[in-house]
């Protein structure tokens, strides 16, 4: 059986830290928020309303209106790598390949560069392009109510690079949770991790507390049901 790690962030694992978050939890990484558009309306969206909905980057918290606004970021923080994320990133992919392109060539190859997406802009074609201008990682933000778009990490595995799928945890949905689980958990045998993201309540609310005891409540449970599968299998 293996061990159970917990982390210093409050977090556990077991297995393999993805690199990605590796680099993240190190403060390694810089967030490239590369466009607020999204065509979904996730009504637990953390994204705040001063980005939602508007086609604006952000590399950290600076707005970016030149490349050398990213380029400048990434060295004030000494960066070794970056996540790229949204809204949906792939509503605007030739932003998403330009950059990727433009960190790999300032940064170098070992820039390590993830991409968050729920998948439904992604086709094979443009994985290949992702692949090509150098994605180390992708995860996907599969929906736990409709698997119709589920196929997509399926096919994204013909690639070489990481894969990951991350899923909120909601209270009320660990059927649908499991059943996630239960669907890829044996397919991405190389690669596979569960970031439960805590279903977002705002911090203003009358009823937050007990809303965050629920969800405490929810994640233990959704990480018994990991660990009775000993599903995590992550590689570099």
């Amino acid at each position: 059986m293996r061990r159970v790690r917990r982390l210093k962030t409050g977090g556990v694992v077991v297995g393999r830290m993805a690199k990605g978050c590796r680099l993240c939890i190190l403060g390694a990484k810089m967030v490239l928020f590369i466009t607020g558009l999204c065509d979904l309306n996730c009504y637990y969206c953390p994204i705040s309303y001063k980005r939602r909905g508007k086609d604006l980057i952000y590399a950290d918290e600076v707005l970016v209106e030149k490349d050398e606004d990213i380029i400048r970021e990434a060295k004030l923080i000494r960066a070794l790598g970056t996540g790229i994320t949204g809204g949906e990133p792939l509503m605007v992919p030739e932003r998403v390949l330009y950059y990727i392109n433009l960190l790999k060539e300032v940064f170098g190859k070992k820039h390590h560069i993830h991409l968050y997406t729920y998948g439904r802009n992604l086709d094979e074609s443009l994985m290949g392009k992702l692949a090509e201008a150098g994605l180390d990682e992708i995860r996907f933000h599969a929906d736990i109510e409709n698997s119709t778009l589920w196929e997509r990490v399926l096919i994204a595995k013909g690639f070489d690079w990481d894969i990951g799928v991350e899923i909120p945890a909601i209270p009320g949905k660990l059927n649908q949770t499991k059943k996630l689980i239960d669907y890829f958990h044996d397919i991405i045998y190389f690669h596979f991790y569960c970031n439960c993201i805590f279903y977002g309540i705002a911090m203003g609310s009358s009823n937050a507390i007990y809303y965050r005891a629920i969800c405490w409540v929810y994640f233990i449970r959704v990480w018994a049901y990991l660990y009775n599968l000993c599903i995590f299998k992550i590689i570099d």
